[in-house]
C-alpha cells in the first residue's frame, strides 16, 4: 500500500468531532482589556480564542490571536502615524527605547479592550467547521495558513475550537498506520523551510517582536554573534507583557527569553535535517510546540519545521489518494 494510501485510510473516515480535544471552549469577552486577554491566552497556553459578542453572548465577533495583539500593540506603540520601514522604527526606538516610556505608554496601552483587535492582522479569519464534517476537509484549510476552526453543532453554536495541534496530536497516536513514512527523513519530505527571521540576542525586545509583526511570521531565530542558535522567539513570549510589564520590551532579548516571565529558561527545541518524521511528530506532541529549529553541527539554524508543513505534506497525501494519484512527489 502506498503512502497516499495509508494516510488517506487513517483521516478518510475521521470526524472534526474525533479530532477535538475535550478541554472547554476559551472565550474572550469583548470588553477584555488587552493586558488581560494576553494573560488569559497564555495561561491557558493557546494563541488565539474567539471574542464573545457583550450583547449577544451567543454570537462571536471573531477571533483575536497573539498575532492581533502584537500588531495593535506596535501600531499604539509606534504612533498611527508612522510609517513602517525601518528607518522610522530605528529613528523611533532611539526616542522612545527606555524601560520608563515604554512602562507609561504599555499603562495606557494594556486597558484598551480587545474587540478593537479581532483579526487585526487579516491572518486569523473566523472560519467554522461542522462537528460531523469529515477531518478530510480541514487539512486543505489549516494547509494553506488557517491555524484554528470553530466548531459548530447542527444549531450553528459553537461547541469547540480545532486546531492543527489537535490533527499532529492525532497523528501522532496513530504513526504506526502510516508505515515507512514515519522513517522517512524530514529533509527527503521536503519540510524545511530554508527562509526565515534571525535576530541578535542583543536587539531589544520591542525591536524583536516589530520583526514578528512586520513579517506576519509566528517565530525567529535569536542568535549569538557567532550565528548560533540561542532562543525561539515566538507569539507566545507576549507573555513577558503581562502584570505591567511592558518595560520588558526596552530589554535585550536574549535576556527577555533566557530568564522567562518568571525567571525560568525558555526551552529550545531542534533537530538536525536526518531526523525521521516519526521523531519530529513526537516533539510537536510531546512538547505542544509548533516549531521545531533545524540545526547544523555547529548549532546554526538551517531552518524550521511547522505544524503547517506537516499538515501540508498530509493533506499532500490525501488530496493525491482522493484524486487517484499515487506517486511519490516528496
Amino acid at each position: 500500500m502506498s503512502e497516499e494510501e495509508k494516510v488517506g485510510q487513517l483521516f478518510g473516515k475521521l470526524s472534526v468531532k474525533e479530532l477535538m480535544q475535550p478541554n472547554g471552549l476559551v472565550t474572550l469577552p469583548e470588553g477584555i482589556s488587552l493586558r488581560d486577554a494576553i494573560s488569559k491566552l497564555t495561561d491557558h497556553k493557546i494563541l488565539s480564542a474567539p471574542v464573545q459578542s457583550s450583547s449577544f453572548p451567543s454570537k462571536y465577533l471573531g477571533f483575536v490571536d497573539l498575532m492581533d495583539l502584537l500588531g495593535y500593540i506596535m501600531q499604539v506603540f509606534l504612533d498611527s502615524g508612522l510609517s513602517w520601514n525601518p528607518g522610522s522604527f530605528d529613528q523611533w526606538c532611539q526616542k522612545e527605547i527606555h524601560p520608563e516610556k515604554l512602562e507609561n505608554r504599555g499603562n495606557q496601552l494594556g486597558g484598551h479592550s480587545v474587540r478593537n483587535c479581532v483579526d487585526f492582522s487579516k491572518k486569523d479569519p473566523f472560519s467554522t467547521v461542522y462537528v460531523k464534517a469529515p477531518a478530510s476537509s480541514l487539512l486543505y484549510t489549516f494547509s494553506n495558513g488557517l491555524r484554528r476552526a470553530a466548531v459548530t453543532n447542527g444549531t450553528g453554536e459553537v461547541v469547540g475550537i480545532v486546531t492543527q495541534s489537535d490533527v499532529v496530536r492525532f497523528l501522532g497516536d496513530h504513526l504506526e498506520d502510516i508505515g515507512q513514512m514515519k522513517e522517512r527523513s524530514v529533509e527527503s519530505l521536503g519540510l524545511i523551510k530554508r527562509k526565515f527571521y534571525q535576530i541578535p540576542k542583543n536587539s531589544k525586545a520591542i525591536s524583536a517582536f516589530h520583526i514578528l509583526w512586520a513579517g506576519r511570521t509566528q517565530a525567529a531565530a535569536v542568535v549569538d554573534d557567532a550565528g548560533k542558535l540561542v532562543a525561539n522567539l515566538c507569539l507566545s513570549d507576549l507573555k513577558v507583557l503581562k502584570n505591567q510589564s511592558f518595560g520588558h520590551l526596552g530589554l535585550p532579548i536574549g535576556e527577555v527569553l533566557k530568564n522567562g516571565i518568571q525567571g525560568d529558561e525558555i526551552p529550545i527545541w531542534t533537530e538536525k535535517s536526518d531526523a525521521s518524521f516519526e521523531n519530529i511528530v513526537k516533539r510537536f506532541v510531546h512538547h505542544n510546540v509548533h516549531r521545531i529549529w533545524v540545526v547544523d553541527n555547529e548549532f546554526r539554524p538551517e531552518g524550521y519545521i511547522s505544524l503547517s508543513d506537516v499538515i501540508r505534506l498530509i493533506s499532500f497525501k490525501v488530496l493525491r489518494k482522493k484524486n487517484g494519484y499515487s506517486e511519490v512527489v516528496y
